[in-house]
């Protein structure tokens, strides 16, 4: 994205790029496909791989949705594994950063069950702005089982 200015209405992250660790994160509000429960989705990972959180305001805890880096803007979900190789990992979804960042869609094979019921096989998000890292002391999400079998 060098030389391209990052508009306010755009996410200036990219899956290539090292995103852990920053003060910011680009967040994405949209809702589940199949039952239409609104959700909030970030982003983070390190030029190669890259993890979706992805939560409900009636869910206990996030999804974490793990996915290789295959371009700027496209990237392969995979299986949380012990030992994640990515190359040979098989897709179960995928993710995109659509419309110059404006979007981040999630795409799953099968769909995944979360707290309150509601089956996750699509999310559609678009870009609300950029989060910072510092929330209350010792707000720690509560990690589920994603994309596991």
């Amino acid at each position: 994205m060098a030389g391209s200015p990052v508009r306010a209405d755009e996410c200036p992250r990219r899956f290539d790029q090292l995103t852990t660790g920053l003060p910011d994160a680009c967040v994405f509000v949209g809702r589940y496909s199949s039952c239409g429960d609104e959700a909030v989705a970030l982003f983070a990972g390190d030029g190669t791989a890259l993890v979706v959180s992805l939560s409900s305001p009636a869910t206990a805890a996030p999804l974490f949705i793990p996915a290789q880096a295959l371009s700027a803007t496209e990237g392969k979900v995979v299986l949380w594994k012990p030992d994640l190789e990515l190359k040979q990992a098989p897709a179960v979804g995928s993710v995109s950063l659509e419309d110059n960042g404006r979007r981040l869609v999630v795409r799953l094979k099968s769909a995944l069950p979360t707290a309150s019921g509601c089956a996750v096989q699509e999310f559609i998000g678009q870009f609300a702005g950029m989060a910072t890292a510092d929330g209350p002391a010792g707000a720690q999400p509560q990690p589920i089982a994603a994309v596991a079998r």
